[in-house]
């Protein structure tokens, strides 16, 4: 039995489950998706205005406490991975979603898959 199913047992946890963060479950931007960072004062300081990265988490910053760049009106960071540049977690006005790539990740020794579409799949 996996970690997971021993912590959440044969029922399948569906991001849309999360209560407490809605913004989490109806971000149009996800896990892997290749995003352009807006040009806005906050970017232009730091040399990020209209950077190519990559989506690796979603956070509310009121419970998680990251520091994140700008302000969100929804209480939601993305963290956008810039290569070259580094991870900066980024208020969601100042990111769009450019594609998503398709990947395979392992967690707890389980294969997820993900295609165009952005769904993942076990």
């Amino acid at each position: 039995m996996s970690f997971w199913e021993k912590l959440f047992g044969k029922r399948r946890i569906e991001i849309t489950d999360v209560q407490y963060a809605p913004q989490i479950a109806n971000s149009a931007i996800g896990f892997g998706d290749v995003v352009r960072i807006k040009e806005a004062p906050e970017t232009i300081a730091i040399g990020l205005a209209n950077a190519q990265g990559t989506c690796f988490g979603q956070s509310v910053p009121s419970s998680s406490g990251v520091d994140m760049i700008g302000t969100s009106e929804n209480d939601f960071a993305l963290n956008v991975s810039v290569e070259g540049k580094g991870e900066y977690w980024l208020a969601d006005q100042l990111v769009e979603k450019v594609r998503h790539e398709p990947a395979t990740i392992e967690v707890g020794g389980r294969k997820f898959i993900t295609d165009h579409d952005g769904k993942w799949r076990p």
